[in-house]
C-alpha cells in the first residue's frame, strides 16, 4: 500500500502574483475630477486602480452594468465611466453624492453621458 502524500493545499502552489496589490488612495486621487474649490471627505475613498481593476473583472459579454448602493465619494462610478460600462450609483449622503458626481464629470468626462440627479433626469 502506497502512502499518501501529504496535504498541500490548492493556494499553497499559486505565487503572489495572483492578487493585485494597490496602495491606498492618496490625496491626489481622493480629490482627482474635483473643482479647486472642493474636497472630498469621505473617510473610506477606494484607489481608482483597484476598482478599475474590479470593473474589468466583473465584465460581462454585453458589458453590463455597475450597480454601487453605497457609493461614496464615487470611486466605483469613475472607474465604471473609465472602462466604457453604465454605472448606477446610490447614496443617501447629499454631500457625498455631489463630490461623487463632480469626480466623474471630471475624472472620466469622454465617457460621460447623462450624470445627474433623479430629479434632474425626471
Amino acid at each position: 500500500m502506497s502512502e499518501r502524500p501529504a496535504f498541500t493545499p490548492h493556494d499553497a502552489l499559486a505565487g503572489a502574483s495572483r492578487f493585485f496589490y494597490t496602495a491606498k488612495a492618496s490625496t491626489a486621487d481622493r480629490n482627482a475630477g474635483l473643482p479647486a474649490t472642493m474636497e472630498n471627505r469621505h473617510p473610506t475613498v477606494k484607489p481608482l486602480d483597484l476598482m478599475q481593476y474590479l470593473c474589468k473583472l466583473t465584465r460581462t459579454p454585453t458589458a453590463g452594468t455597475v450597480l454601487d448602493p453605497f457609493m461614496g465619494s464615487g470611486s466605483t462610478g469613475v472607474a465604471a465611466l473609465r472602462e466604457g460600462r453604465d454605472f448606477i450609483g446610490i447614496d443617501k449622503e447629499a454631500e457625498h453624492a455631489q463630490v461623487a458626481r463632480e469626480r466623474m464629470a471630471g475624472n472620466a468626462p469622454m465617457f460621460n453621458r447623462d450624470i445627474s440627479t433623479p430629479e434632474e433626469a425626471a
